[in-house]
Order: structure tokens, then sequence, then C-alpha cells
């Protein structure tokens, strides 16, 4: 009798771990993780040092949650810091706030030029239903001659 009731429930388990999920994929199966809802921004400058009197390009991509770039999304991007002012392409632009849409590849870009030397806090963030995705980096604007700066940096 525990024979058959031990060979029952081990059926029973197997029959079930089998039928639950985890298949190739049909019509029952989820879409992922937010599809189409940015999940991800992840701001990057093009370097992270320049000469006064110059530009750095910030470029944020918006991911969904399975990692697909979103088209045509607003970014909106925050300067945090006393120095630098944003130059762009966008719609809006003024020294501490602009904006700018996604293209195709979920990019957008926006330049920060300074005249004097410092740091510079960019933030860039999508309005979700549900909140904000953001992400921040930190720049450096010098006097001083940027190729030397970075020659500098990769001797030490």
């Amino acid at each position: 009798m525990k024979k058959a009731i031990i060979l029952l429930t081990v059926l029973a388990l197997s029959v079930g771990a089998f039928s639950c999920g985890g298949g190739a994929g049909g019509l029952d199966s989820p879409g992922g993780e937010n599809p189409g809802i940015a999940s991800i921004v992840q701001l990057n400058p093009v370097h992270y040092i320049a000469q006064t009197n110059g530009f750095i390009t910030f470029r944020a991509k918006v991911l969904d949650g399975n990692g697909a770039p979103i088209p045509n999304l607003r970014v909106d991007f925050t300067n945090q810091s006393s120095v630098g002012t944003f130059q762009a392409a966008s719609i809006e632009t003024s020294a501490a706030a602009a904006f700018a849409y996604t293209d195709s590849s979920g990019l957008a870009s926006i330049r920060v030029f300074s005249t004097t030397s410092g740091f510079v806090t960019v933030l860039a963030q999508v309005y979700t239903g549900s909140g904000n995705v953001r992400d921040q980096k930190t720049v450096f604007f010098t006097t001083d001659d940027v190729l030397a700066v970075r020659m500098a940096i990769d001797v030490d």
C-alpha cells in the first residue's frame, strides 16, 4: 500500500512539473517584463573630460523590461550643477533643463557646453505611469589641455 501511495505521489508531481510553463512559448506565454514601457535609462557621455568652450554629448538609451529600445519617447535632461549649459537640437532647451525624443534605436541626445572649469552632473529621466526611470553621469570641463590630462590619467 505504501509503495502505491509513493508511486502515485511521484507520478502526480512529475505530471505537474512537466505541465507548468518552461516550454518554448505559445499563446499563453507572458510578454515579458513591462513590454513597451520604459524600465531602463542608460545615460552615457561620449567622453568624460573636455576643454572649456567645448561640448560633451550625452546619449540616453531607453529600454523596456525586455531590453528592447523604445522610440518616440520624451527624455528630460536636468543639469544638476552650476557649471555648464545645455545646447540641443531639441524643441526646448534652457541652461538647466532640456528634453529630446528617442529615435528608432531608443537614443535621445543632448550637448553640454561650458565656459568655466568644473564638474557637470546630468540627470536623464523618463516619466512612466508608475514613476520615473533615471540615470545620471558626471563629466569634467577643464581649462587645461585635454590631451595632456588624458595622457596623465592613462599613465597613472
